[in-house]
C-alpha cells in the first residue's frame, strides 16, 4: 500500500516486502548487480571510469550542498530545540564513510538540546575509512555498554556507511541488537544504485588497506528482513532514489523520500526534525522531508 502527501511530495511507501536482496535482484535486472565481492567491486570501477569527470563535479555539487544544509542546522542548534523535550536517552550516531568528527558536530548540538544524549564512535584514523567488518564488534559491545549505564535502548541513527554498519550489527548479533537497540535511522543507505568513481576508489583502497572484506554483506542483507518483521527494533530510512536498490528504488521498513543532499543526511535540519519528532510521538505519517 502507497500512500501520498496531497500534493504528491514527502510519500512514504508502506507495503509488505518481500526480502530486500530478493527485491533489488528484481530491480537490477535493468540495472547492474550490486558487487559481492571485490573482484565485481573493481570490474564495476573500471567500467565507470568514464564517468569520473561527471562524478567530480556530482561530488562537489552534493558536497556544496552539504556544507548549506550543515549551516542551516548549526543555526538552528544555536536556537534551541523548538518543542523537543527528549527523555535523555542514548543516541549513537554512526558516521559515514569518509567524514570526521567535526562534520557531525552541529547534529550533536541538536540533539543534545531536544533532551537525547548523542555518541558518536569513529575509527582510530582521523577520517572514518575502516571497514564495516573491522568495526562492528566494538560497535556492538558500545552499544550495549551505553544501554546498560543509561537503562534504556539506544536509538541508532547510522549516516551512509553507518547504515550498513547497523545492518551488519542486526543481522551478526541479532540477540544483543533487540535487547539494546530500541530504533535504526537509516540515512542514505543501505546500497548505492552506482558507485561514484571517486568514492569507489577510495573504498576500494579502505578495504585493501585494512584488510576487510564489506563486500560480502551484500548477501546478508536479505537476513535482515526477518528483524524488520519482527517489529521489536524500529527500522525506518530516510533516502534518495539515487541512493538505494530496492523494490522501486525504496529501501527498509518505513521510509521517507528527500531531496536533500548524500553528504549533508545527518546534518539536515528537516531529517533530524523528522527523527526527534517520531521519539516524541509524532508518528504522522504525511510528514514531509521534501522542499
Amino acid at each position: 500500500m502507497r500512500t501520498e502527501s496531497p500534493n504528491g511530495v514527502g510519500y512514504i511507501s508502506q507495503y509488505k516486502q518481500d526480502s530486500p536482496l530478493h527485491a533489488e535482484e528484481q530491480f537490477t535486472r535493468t540495472n547492474h548487480r550490486f558487487p559481492q565481492s571485490t573482484e565485481e567491486f573493481l570490474a564495476q570501477l573500471l567500467h565507470d571510469v568514464p564517468k569520473i569527470a561527471v562524478d567530480w563535479l556530482s561530488l562537489g555539487n552534493d558536497f556544496a550542498r552539504g556544507l548549506l544544509e550543515r549551516e542551516r542546522l548549526k543555526q538552528a542548534a544555536k536556537n534551541g530545540s523548538g518543542d523537543f523535550h527528549g527523555d535523555g536517552s542514548v543516541v549513537f550516531l554512526a558516521p559515514g564513510f569518509g567524514s570526521m568528527p567535526i562534520w557531525y558536530r552541529p547534529a550533536v548540538d541538536f540533539f543534545e538540546k531536544a533532551g537525547y544524549q548523542p555518541v558518536s564512535k569513529f575509527s582510530n584514523s582521523i577520517i572514518n575509512l575502516e571497514p564495516i567488518g573491522n568495526k562492528k564488534k566494538e560497535y556492538m559491545k558500545m552499544i550495549i555498554d551505553l544501554a546498560q549505564k543509561s537503562g534504556q535502548k539506544v536509538h541508532y541513527v547510522g549516516d551512509s556507511q553507518g547504515g550498513l554498519t547497523a545492518a551488519a550489527l542486526a543481522v551478526d548479533f541479532p540477540k544483543e541488537f533487540i535487547q539494546n537497540v530500541a530504533d535504526v535511522w537509516f540515512i542514505g543507505a543501505p546500497k548505492p544504485r552506482r558507485v561514484n568513481v571517486l568514492v569507489g576508489i577510495a573504498y576500494l583502497w579502505s578495504q585493501l588497506w585494512y584488510g576487510g572484506n564489506d563486500f560480502k554483506l551484500a548477501g546478508k542483507i536479505n537476513q535482515l528482513d526477518e528483524l524488520v518483521s519482527d517489529g521489536r527494533v524500529s527500522f525506518q530510512s530516510i533516502y534518495r532514489r539515487r541512493d538505494v536498490v530496492l523494490p522501486d528504488g525504496l529501501p527498509i521498513g518505513k521510509h521517507y523520500s528527500t531531496d536533500g543532499s548524500h553528504i549533508g543526511g545527518a546534518v539536515n535540519l528537516k531529517h533530524l526534525n523528522l527523527i526527534v519528532s517520531n521519539w516524541n510521538g509524532n508518528h504522522n505519517h504525511n510528514l514531509k522531508i521534501n522542499d
